[in-house]
């Protein structure tokens, strides 16, 4: 498992840090891969010029680091140096209406698929092997069988892409989202119909969710868990996976060893990205963070062989 360690470069999504930074640093902690941001600061898809995708590349190859997931669960790039208005973090989203963006002049869903196929050509051209994307959530008084509709077409047209593209596309589900749940993701595998469909098991999301088990979680999407974030969390309610959670590992409540061994016992053979977001906050300090969580996951990765 060690050499399947990843860090995902949205913990150094601050003005101090490049994504050119951030690959640098994650590598020279040991990790074998790397998630890429697909948002600013890091790598906005939609004005990243061609000839630093190269660049990027060539760095990747010389570090001999693997891209274990492109991230594009968020698009905060849309709204340029603006924060994102309340309600609006992971728009525009496939579950975003035309009503609340209308003012923007756009069709939110549209933008949305448009946004994560150039997230799927970012991924290929950086021999990645997956894209990460969410639903949204739906807001007050909004009809969720309505939006439910409108995301499996989403989610079908970037499948599709995807497909064509040699790339799995994956969805982070977490409470409150219109896709929320493990159960949740199996509904919309059925509706969708695509192989190419799969999860990135965010493992402290699936900890959370309300009625969920995580372990049963792993056992019924086996094989469409594609990729995964690795975090840990203070306790087992919803409001945990946000503040204070996405923890250092050995810092929360989660029985990660058990939960590796888990997804080991199912085949999965991906990699396991460490998703600290958090730690790109003021006062927060990213690089302690990737360097003392790959040295807790040294020896959770230990125990884990160890026992199997």
């Amino acid at each position: 498992m060690i050499e399947r360690l990843a860090f995902s470069t949205n913990a150094f999504s601050n003005p101090r840090y490049t994504v050119e930074d951030a690959v640098r640093f994650i590598r020279s902690c040991g990790y074998a891969g790397v998630e890429i941001l697909a948002d600013k600061p890091h790598v906005w898809p939609i004005d990243f010029s061609a000839d630093r995708l190269a660049k990027l590349k060539e760095l990747l190859v010389r570090l001999d680091l693997a891209v274990s997931n492109v991230n594009g669960n968020t698009a905060s790039g849309f709204y340029g140096e603006r924060d994102a208005p309340p309600g609006q973090t992971f728009g525009p989203s496939f579950s975003s209406t035309l009503e609340e963006f209308r003012a923007w002049g756009i069709d939110p869903a549209s933008w949305r698929v448009d946004y994560t196929c150039r997230c799927i050509d970012l991924a290929r051209v950086l021999g990645g092997r997956n894209v990460s994307v969410s639903s949204g959530f739906v807001g007050p008084g909004q009809d969720a069988r309505k939006l439910w509709h409108q995301a499996v077409e989403c989610f079908r047209a970037a499948a599709d892409y995807a497909g064509r593209s040699g790339i799995d596309l994956t969805i982070e589900y977490e409470p409150g989202m219109l896709v929320g749940s493990a159960a949740d993701c199996l509904k919309m595998f059925d509706a969708v119909g695509s192989d190419r469909l799969g999860v990135n098991f965010d493992i402290g999301h699936s900890y959370v969710v309300p009625g969920e088990d995580v372990f049963r979680a792993v056992q019924d999407l086996g094989g469409r868990i594609r990729s995964t974030h690795v975090e840990d969390i203070a306790g087992p309610t919803p409001e945990l996976h946000l503040d204070p959670g996405h923890l250092i590992p050995g810092d929360g409540k989660m029985p990660l060893a058990e939960i590796f061994r888990a997804l080991e016992a199912i085949g999965y053979r991906g990699f396991y990205t460490v998703e600290l977001y958090t730690y790109a906050r003021p006062g927060k300090d990213p690089e302690y963070a990737a360097w003392e969580s790959y040295r807790r996951l040294l020896h959770l990765c230990a125990s884990t062989s160890a026992r199997e």
